[in-house]
């Protein structure tokens, strides 16, 4: 029996002897508050109610609620009050002799009259998005059969695509991988992925641990002026709190990496978190085969929570990460003399500060402070040793004026400190060009400023009108920029609403383009219109049609030096269907689709695709509850090929002995489409005061083999296939107790 095919079996044997010994009598509690949406004031006299049964409590004077004895199964719960839109949340379920948080916040209706009936909602859109916003519980991210990975789970909403199986970066509406922004509890981090580059770009697994997730917002276009210096997206990531109750511990073990999560009360008005991970893939190479290259990191994560008083509220928040891996140098391209050794990681700390300054305002104050550093070197080729830190204090308010009037406003000051050392060989490019030796040495500090005013008002019934504008500032560039920003949104009925968005986006160039060249901020103006529909109360349809203009992108004047400019111009434009259902009975899943055209233009005006151009994306997830310990999810993923571009030709005489590449037209071939379809069963056991999640994954079932990128021999007579992931199975458990 092969060893692959015995680990195998040993997680399926495992599986079925704990389902063997579960039990299915114990009880829970569940409490939380209901707040107001916009002022983040508790709402005295909310009715929170299990749905289909007769379990339920009315928040007190600080809203809080707690429903108790619960049986330990899955449940859908609402929370509803007089002049507000009710609020659903689903696949909530309680832990044994424990009391688990679910928190709500509810929004006022500006619907009112004789015959006007407010369906409850089972969604809700970011605080002020017009357009293009999800929503994504826990509950929901850990039924995706990709939770283990945040980003990738995210790939199943409209108009985003991934780079790769072995990757975590984001490719939304057509833009570059470094063109996303990333909240954690209102804290921008760098790059939310380990073995990234600065600002974002590479990494091939998420840092965020999916088991401290509350929920996730995002926003692929359109987004509000209190988000800057990102063209292309948003990802809000809320963590959760530790157990004001009782002190709790998680453990998650997998073929992907260890972990655990332990968290308890501090004094009465507080609680701790702290969670730690490794990485545990060499063991998944021995199921399949994920590559040569087997990266390793170890992440730590710590979160303190402290009411104040009952209008103060601090939590401080910490994360430390450690990456290292080493790339043959077969892997690296033709020309690295030896394998690169990789060594990296990221640190930060931010403290938050909200302050509810009035029954109709909140203001919230942040400081965080952040760290990102690369050591990487091939000997004899190439190497860069450097970190980029911050320091940045941040500010908002949030007043409503009344039930139809909000506003809104802020300001950041960023402390940036680089020290930058690197050095490559002399070495030839592809086409045969010489790139001469280069090194570079610098430290150096700069900043930049930021600020923005928004307002949200109804000028007349069912009518939503949001304008702002965003002012920033970066003294290495020495721009001064607004970008307005205006979103519409008329409810044609409670069930559906028509919205528009337009605005201008800017983004500053990274630190090391400006090493080698003089460079500005690029520019997007986006153009969106879409229609969300309720076609039941628990499904949800949605519409879009976008385009993004662009300008002054980064573009490298030759292949043969670091020098940069912002002569390349392009668009990306197209539409986006999503029906989405959420998990109510037995049945939930989504389809989303989008159709897009992605091109660029360079300087000399030849317009051609641009590299994320994938023309069709189809996701379709299904998921079956059969009982409430057990769940089966499929997710099919389709996408056309990335464009690339093609071998016209070899040329022999540069250099004797040598053979070099004659390019077609810039990106003018297609790789073979993608698709592939995954597999998750999940069971949950209930246990004496615990309880057990044990989870199968297959990926890939059908054994597609995806092109990654072709790889020619020396003198390019023939080439073979790089594949992505091939057939996966992946397992684990999470114990909770």
């Amino acid at each position: 029996m092969s060893q692959k095919l015995k680990i195998v079996l040993l997680l399926g044997s495992f599986t079925s002897l704990w389902i063997s010994f579960a039990h299915s009598t114990e009880l829970g509690n569940i409490t939380g508050i209901v707040v107001e949406r916009t002022t983040q004031h508790p709402l005295p006299g909310a009715n929170v109610f299990i749905i289909g049964t007769q379990m339920g409590d009315a928040t007190d004077t600080t809203g809080r609620f707690l429903i108790e004895n619960v049986p330990v199964k899955e449940y859908s719960i609402q929370a509803s009050m007089m002049g507000y839109k009710p609020l659903v949340k689903t696949r909530i379920y309680p832990v044994p002799r424990r009391t688990i948080v679910v928190d709500f916040a509810l929004e006022e209706t500006m619907l009112k009259g004789e015959g006007v009936t407010v369906t409850p909602s089972y969604f809700q859109k970011e605080r002020d998005a017009v357009v293009s916003s999800h929503q994504i519980s826990f509950y929901e991210l850990r039924g995706n059969p990709e939770s283990y990975n945040v980003q990738r789970t995210l790939a199943s909403l409209p108009g985003i695509g991934t780079v790769q199986d072995y990757s975590a970066q984001l490719i939304v509406r057509g833009g570059d991988p470094d063109e996303n922004l990333c909240l954690i509890d209102n804290i921008e981090i760098k790059s939310p992925v380990h073995f990234g580059w600065f600002g974002g770009e590479g990494g091939s697994i998420s840092i965020i641990n999916t088991a401290l997730v509350r929920d996730i917002g995002f926003s692929s276009g359109g987004f509000p002026a209190r988000y800057g210096d990102k063209l292309s997206s948003v990802m809000e990531i809320r963590l959760k709190e530790g157990n004001r109750n009782k002190f709790e511990a998680n453990f998650d073990f997998n073929m992907a990496g260890v972990g655990f999560d332990i968290g308890g009360p501090m004094s009465q008005k507080g609680s701790y978190l702290f969670a730690y991970s490794r990485s545990f893939l060499e063991l998944l190479d021995k199921i399949s085969d994920i590559g040569k290259v087997i990266p390793k990191y170890d992440q730590i994560w710590g979160k303190l929570v402290y009411d104040v008083s009952p209008r103060d509220k601090l939590s401080l928040l910490g994360l430390k990460t450690v990456d290292r891996m080493t790339v043959p140098k077969d892997e690296l391209g033709r020309g690295a003399r030896s394998d690169l050794i990789w060594e990296g990681g990221q640190g930060m700390v931010g403290l938050n500060w909200r302050n509810l300054f009035s029954e109709r305002g909140f203001s919230l104050f942040t400081l965080s402070g952040s760290s990102h550093h690369l050591d990487l070197e091939s000997e004899g080729s190439f190497g860069v040793n450097s970190s980029q830190s911050d320091i940045t204090p941040r500010y908002s308010v949030t007043y409503s004026i009344s039930p139809a009037i909000e506003l809104n406003a802020g300001a950041s000051y960023k402390y940036l400190l680089y020290d930058w050392s690197s050095f490559s060989a002399p070495e030839t490019t592809t086409t045969g060009d010489p790139i001469p030796a280069d090194s570079i040495e610098k430290r150096e500090s700069s900043y930049k400023l930021a600020s923005y005013i928004q307002g949200s008002f109804s000028p007349v019934p069912r009518l939503t009108v949001t304008l702002g504008a965003r002012g920033d500032y970066f003294n290495l560039t020495r721009e001064r920029i607004l970008s307005p920003r205006i979103g519409l949104s008329y409810a044609l009925s409670s069930i559906t609403s028509l919205n528009l968005a337009y605005g201008k986006f800017y983004q500053f160039p990274p630190y090391e383009y400006l090493l080698s060249s003089d460079l500005t901020a690029k520019h997007a103006t986006h153009y969106v219109i879409g229609l969300d529909h309720l076609i039941t109360s628990n499904t949800r349809l949605q519409i879009e049609g976008y385009r993004k203009d662009l300008s002054r992108l980064f573009s490298l004047i030759t292949d043969t030096t670091r020098e940069r400019d912002n002569s390349k111009t392009g668009y990306t434009q197209g539409i986006e269907f999503l029906v989405h259902k959420k998990l109510v009975e037995k049945l939930y899943g989504s389809i989303s689709y989008s159709y897009s055209v992605s091109k660029r233009e360079d300087r000399w005006g030849s317009e051609y695709y641009s590299d994320w151009h994938q023309p069709h994306i189809l996701t379709v997830i299904g998921g079956y509850k059969p009982s409430d310990k057990l769940e089966i999810t499929l997710r099919w993923r389709y996408a056309s090929g990335r464009p690339y571009t093609p071998l016209a030709g070899v040329d022999s005489t540069l250099v004797p002995g040598k053979y070099f590449r004659i390019n077609g037209a810039i990106n003018s071939a297609r790789y073979p489409s993608y698709h592939r379809l995954d597999f998750q069963v999940a069971y949950r056991h209930i246990f004496r005061g615990w309880s057990m999640v044990s989870y199968f994954n297959l990926q890939n079932i059908y054994n597609r083999r995806n092109i990654l990128w072709y790889r020619w021999n020396n003198d390019y007579t023939e080439r073979d296939g790089i594949y992505q992931f091939l057939f996966m199975p992946v397992g684990g458990v999470t114990i909770q107790f």
